[in-house]
């Protein structure tokens, strides 16, 4: 604000002449041309403004309007004009103070930005619907696992064949159900051989779903059958992508793994399976070989609730049913019985610690955004200071107060605004970060339905509803950082600064706890709980990497194989991946390489019943549940899992010799306490018919999620069973295992062109996968607590400056008369110090209630931990 005013006379005569809705606005126009011809003339800009003065009085008073000026209410012709003037003279009063109105708006756009960002992986997560009919009304069926103790809790578990029909036949709350089951197909159409995810479903799963083809038909319960005709359906995608949206693709055909599939349908676009990823569509006729094996557990159910039915009474209902599915497929007494839940699709969608952290950090950012409207609440009171006099001369000539505020709180939403136009230019780039180090859905059930599961990576965008959220965040922005500055400065009392001259500060403000004192404290409070809860969540990201996996991933490179049963039978299968290891082991810098069905930290490993046969069939623990792996002999060396006792598998260890078992350091010890497992007789029911020796004890490997305690695993050589797909570990000693993936690509594709390989990472990425839900709250939680302390830091900046500059005079009067520097700084930083204890102290207060909810999305690390 220019240190130069109006005459004050000049202003209190134009002020009689003037309408009261243009009184104000035609005063601000002249005063700031005062203010330019000031800055090069007093006298002669003292006289310009007489004469506009006079000019502006006698045009009014001669087009008075003899009709009365004022009504009790206001047009709504007048309503907008009023506002168009409110926004113009905002718009002149920002273009005053730019350096103001930069920082302003740069503060906002960052605590704007912040929550827009964060709220589109909100929308994508828990708000958006998901794109089905009647969503609601969709459910997902479990089987529960027998556990072997009545102390520990059921596990979820896929669904067999003869036990979904025995769903279907004696459930009466569901008007569908379906199965699904997400799975990899080669695609061999041409030259280029691809792997592309699909799934393999009941014709009744699109009925469930209500989904329609947009081409063709959708499969017929015929075709569940074993033995039916093969048919497929595709994805809009596929169909686009590789058939170039041919409208004569019915009737075609597609080769998977292998085998020749007539295409019957084409879907939506809109429409990629409960997995969100698949491409075709396989009916379930595909399982043939596992329909009527009730151990053979590898559907997922989905179920639609018939009219009438809530979701209360059908959770009530498949509890009933799962009892009933024991009486008709009993487990062994040893192992308790079998079981059955259903949870809505909407439950299941997030996992349970994704949603949690991503509220959090919703949370979080809102405190980043309350700090900034602190912030400049602050700006707003100290620029008001400079701007007392206006506003006393504009109360003077006959402003209301009401009339003062909605100014006021106009210049905050322009800044509002604004601020947040810039915040979502700031947000682009922030989601696109925001895909790249989302968490990957983990653990047993998240390949098969992903699509819901996970974050759902291409649903965070900035949509309509991202848009439509921001501009209310801008609003109750404008709104929360104006309200009080506008109602400090309109009181009546600022008419007093006519008399001061707008200068100092009263006696004894020094000392006083005012207004920005109090913003000040509850900004250090907010920032100190947001670097209470970043502490929290980097220390247990710090947990979760010191965590013991069994393996050494470094220098490690895993990838996918599948070998399609239609070319590769058992015995072809073992030979064709002997001959793959023997070249792989050839290459230079390969240390060993070796095969599994899965990989660790995969939650998508098999189980099955274990039984000993040194016990009797009545003793309790003659069975139990384990976690199966069929490995090839360098495995272990592969990965680098230490042997504990015994041997491991050689090439020795295949089909026709006598059966062998390694099992894990958990397995040995719940299941052989205090005996010695070596040399122990067991039988798999995954494993081939007859009893396995078990040879050695090897470290206990997690297979499942990085924070859960490892489950009992055995080992079983891949050359005695029949599974010829799985992951392959190559381990080097030296150089990128990344930079191999080319040659081995190359290699596979000499031995068979049609093979292609999936999936290849190293597997320092997929712990990194196994970590990225802690490391995505950790990584963001601190950063938005950085932020926060910075805005704080400004703040607590902003008020002391402001403070040392309205007691210039009384800091002058106290060196004059002997004070030392050093008492003057501590009057100053004192005051700092204050303001930050007791913010700290109010933020401590809030931190140990708020970081309670952090509980169940930390390891090993308590709320009130004080390291």
């Amino acid at each position: 604000m220019t240190e130069h005013q109006p005459p004050r006379i000049a202003a209190a005569f134009l002020s009689r002449f003037l309408p009261t809705a243009e009184r104000e606005f035609l005063l601000g126009d002249l005063e700031e041309q005062f203010a330019e011809r000031a800055s090069v003339g007093l006298l002669r800009a003292h006289a310009w403004y007489w004469i506009q003065a006079i000019r502006s009085a006698v045009a009014f008073a001669s087009a008075r309007n003899p009709q009365p000026t004022h009504s009790d209410h206001m047009t709504n012709q007048g309503f907008w004009n009023a506002i168009r003037l409110d926004l113009k003279f905002a718009f002149r009063s920002l273009r005053r103070a730019p350096a103001f109105a930069t920082i302003a708006i740069l503060t906002l756009a960052i605590g704007i930005g912040a929550n827009a960002a964060i709220f589109s992986v909100v929308n994508a997560v828990v708000l958006q619907r998901l794109p089905f009919d009647e969503s609601e009304r969709l459910m997902r069926a479990y089987l529960l696992m027998p556990t072997p103790s009545p102390n520990e809790p059921p596990m979820d578990m896929f669904w067999s064949f003869p036990k979904y029909h025995t769903l279907v036949e004696i459930q009466d709350v569901f008007e569908g159900l379906g199965t699904f089951n997400r799975d990899d197909f080669t695609f061999t159409n041409t030259d280029d051989a691809e792997r592309i995810v699909g799934e393999v479903v009941s014709a009744s799963y699109f009925t469930v779903l209500r989904i329609e083809t947009m081409m063709g038909r959708t499969f017929v319960p015929e075709e569940d059958e074993p033995g039916a005709q093969p048919v497929a359906i595709l994805s809009y995608g596929l169909w686009q992508r590789r058939y170039a949206a041919a409208p004569d693709v019915i009737g075609q055909a597609i080769r998977l793994n292998s085998v020749s599939y007539n295409i019957v349908g084409v879907l939506p676009p809109a429409f990629t399976g409960l997995s969100g990823v698949a491409e075709v569509f396989l009916p379930a006729s595909v399982y043939a070989a596992a329909m009527n094996s009730p151990t053979a557990h590898s559907q997922n159910v989905i179920a639609r609730l018939k009219p009438g039915v809530t979701i209360a009474q059908a959770k009530d209902a498949t509890s009933v049913y799962g009892r009933r599915i024991d009486e008709v497929y009993p487990a062994p007494q040893s192992v308790g019985a079998w079981g059955a839940h259903a949870r809505t699709l909407e439950e299941v969608r997030v996992e349970p610690v994704i949603r949690t952290s991503v509220l959090l950090l919703f949370g979080a950012v809102g405190f980043v955004l309350l700090i900034a409207c602190v912030n400049l609440a602050n700006l707003l009171l100290g620029r008001a200071a400079s701007r007392e006099r206006e506003l006393a001369i504009r109360l003077s000539v006959g402003a209301g107060r009401g009339r003062i505020v909605r100014q006021l709180l106009t210049e905050s939403a322009v800044l509002a605004f604004a601020g947040g136009a810039a915040g979502l230019a700031l947000a682009m780039p922030t989601v696109g970060f925001l895909r790249r180090i989302a968490p990957s859905a983990s653990g047993a059930f998240a390949e098969d339905v992903s699509g819901l599961t996970g974050l759902g990576m291409d649903a965070i965008q900035l949509d309509g509803t991202v848009l439509l959220f921001t501009l209310a965040v801008s609003l109750v922005t404008g709104a929360l950082f104006g309200l009080v500055p506008a109602l400090q400065t309109s009181r009546p009392s600022l008419t007093k600064a006519l008399k001061e001259g707008g200068g100092g500060a009263p006696a004894g403000r020094g000392s006083r706890i005012g207004t920005r004192e109090v913003l000040v404290i509850a900004e250090f409070a907010l920032a100190f709980v947001l670097l209470v809860g970043s502490g929290l969540m980097i220390k247990s990201f710090g947990q979760l990497q010191d965590i013991d996996m069994g393996f050494e991933p470094a220098s490690a490179l895993s990838f996918g194989l599948s070998l399609p049963s239609a070319r590769y039978d058992r015995e072809t299968g073992h030979r064709f991946l002997e001959t793959l290891h023997e070249r792989i082991a050839a290459l230079p810098s390969v240390d060993a390489v070796g095969y599994n069905i899965c990989t660790p930290l995969s939650g998508g490993c098999n189980g099955t019943g274990i039984t000993f046969r040194d016990r009797p069939a009545s003793d309790p623990g003659s069975q139990a549940g384990v976690e199966i792996h069929l490995v090839s002999p360098g495995y272990f060396a592969a990965l680098g899992i230490p042997i504990i006792r015994g041997r491991v598998f050689t090439p020795r260890d295949r089909e026709g010799t006598r059966g062998v078992a390694l099992i894990s350091e958990t397995a040995a010890q719940q299941f052989w306490p205090n005996a010695d497992p070596i040399g122990k007789m067991v039988e798999l029911g995954q494993g081939d018919d007859g009893d396995r020796e078990v040879v050695g004890i090897v470290k206990d490997v997690r297979y499942d999620a990085v924070d859960e305690h490892p489950f009992p695993a055995v080992y079983l050589p891949a050359l005695q069973s029949n599974r010829r797909s799985g992951f392959h570990i190559v381990r080097l000693s030296a150089g990128d295992p990344i930079a191999m993936a080319s040659t081995i690509r190359e290699l596979v594709r000499s031995l068979d062109p049609n093979l292609p390989v999936f999936d290849i990472k190293t597997m320092d990425e997929r712990v990194g996968d196994a970590t990225s839900s802690a490391r995505f709250s950790a990584l963001l939680l601190s950063v938005y607590s950085a932020i926060a302390l910075l805005l704080a830091a400004i703040g607590i900046y902003g008020v002391l400056s402001y403070a040392v500059a309205q007691r210039r005079q009384e800091i002058g009067l106290r060196i004059a008369l002997g004070a030392e520097r050093l008492t003057i700084l501590r009057l100053v930083v004192g005051r700092a110090l204050v303001m930050a204890l007791v913010g700290l102290g109010a933020g401590l207060f809030a931190a140990w209630g708020l970081t309670r909810i952090l509980t169940t999305i930390l390891y090993e690390v308590q709320p009130n931990d004080p390291k």
